[in-house]
């Protein structure tokens, strides 16, 4: 074999090696972001796995089981902004109770009008939300006085965690969490009222499209005693929590070709730097790392502040990596071949197909398995 095709399939074996080690390191990493995406969506609707492994768990299943039904169901009819990074998301939703008040004092019956209701008098609350206008539309009472039923209006936002990890390929579980503001799991079981509980066709949500609609309800426990003297140290509180809501997620590939639109480009742009004059290879691969980096400033100003590295991210490493190694070949490789002009056109061409070939598979491989 002829020593400069000899020396050019060692590179190009080098470079294979490292560019199937992180191949296979990016697709490990992805395929980890998207399981806990979707370990993230099953903890909205069913806290109960999540906060089964809390060191302190509320009383056995017996301590509940007088506790009175209570029928809850909600519609939402708008959702007037979402914010991802800001953990933050503005909705109007109708919610309404239907229970029976021989056994039960879920509300004052005596009080029930349609009129407009201060939040700090409604009977439920948000966890984790702010309330800031109600009404009460209908209400009426049986008349065996068995069945009591409310129906309120409310415009309501939440501060809710979204995992960024998958951005731009993100799903989300927007739900509402409702609790009695007296009455403890003791006293009150929420039944979902899963056949009239929907989403309005008007709610849209920009760059999302709207999944299936669930509800549940489900143990919440508060896990201290607040200092009060009365109570217990150890003494916990433990309310039934109804959820309701929707999952969303990101409409196509579409916004991911528009995020990456720039950074693709200038990464392109970098190859071109191997068959550029030797004087333009270096202001062309600098001025392609530049715009990259500023790239990756517009990604952060999307997503919440988060210690882990999202997918978007990701893309941006892999694509600072694959215009590292392109400079390389400014370098390492003027070493390696030594004015060797045959073997120096051996390995530029080898480690421009190579690299080429990674960076569009990585970049095709990524949204796939995101989905």
């Amino acid at each position: 074999m002829d020593k400069n095709k000899f020396k050019a399939t060692i590179w190009g074996l080098l470079l294979t090696s490292i560019y199937v080690y992180l191949f296979f390191l990016c697709i490990t990493t992805v395929d980890k972001i998207i399981k806990q995406r979707e370990n993230t969506l099953i903890s909205g609707i069913y806290p109960d796995l999540i906060e089964s492994s809390d060191p302190i768990k509320p009383s056995s299943n017996n301590a509940y089981a007088n506790a009175k039904v209570v029928v809850a169901g909600s519609y939402i009819e708008r959702v007037t902004s979402f914010e991802l990074a800001k953990s933050k998301w503005d909705y109007e939703f109708y919610q309404w109770f239907k229970w029976d008040p021989s056994q039960i004092n879920f509300t004052n019956l005596d009080s029930l009008q349609r009129r407009s209701v201060l939040p700090v008098n409604l009977p439920f609350k948000i966890i984790n939300g702010h309330i800031q206008e109600s009404e009460i539309v209908e209400f009426n009472l049986s008349a065996d006085k068995k069945l009591a039923y409310v129906l309120y209006f409310v415009r309501a936002s939440s501060t809710q965690f979204f995992s960024p990890n998958a951005f731009p390929m993100d799903k989300h579980f927007l739900y509402i969490p409702i609790e009695h503001v007296d009455l403890d799991a003791t006293k009150l079981k929420f039944i979902p009222d899963l056949i009239s509980s929907k989403i309005s066709s008007r709610v849209k949500i920009n760059g999302y499209v709207k999944g299936e609609r669930m509800a549940s309800s489900s143990l919440h426990s508060y896990q201290s005693a607040y200092g009060n003297p009365v109570e217990k140290m150890n003494a916990t509180k433990t309310f039934n929590q109804y959820r309701f809501g929707m999952n969303i997620e990101r409409e196509g590939y579409g916004y991911y070709l528009k995020l990456f639109t720039v950074l693709l480009v200038s990464v392109m742009i970098a190859f071109l730097s191997f068959y550029a004059e030797k004087t333009d290879k270096l202001r062309i691969t600098v001025g392609a790392l530049f715009t990259t980096a500023a790239n990756n400033y517009v990604l952060t100003r999307n997503i919440p502040e988060t210690s882990s590295i999202s997918v978007a991210e990701f893309v941006d490493i892999i694509s600072l990596i694959t215009i590292f190694i392109i400079m390389c070949d400014q370098t390492i490789l003027r070493y390696y071949t030594k004015d060797n002009k045959q073997l120096s056109i051996y390995t530029q061409w080898i480690t421009f197909i190579i690299t080429l070939l990674f960076y569009v598979m990585i970049n095709i491989t990524i949204p796939i398995i995101s989905k």
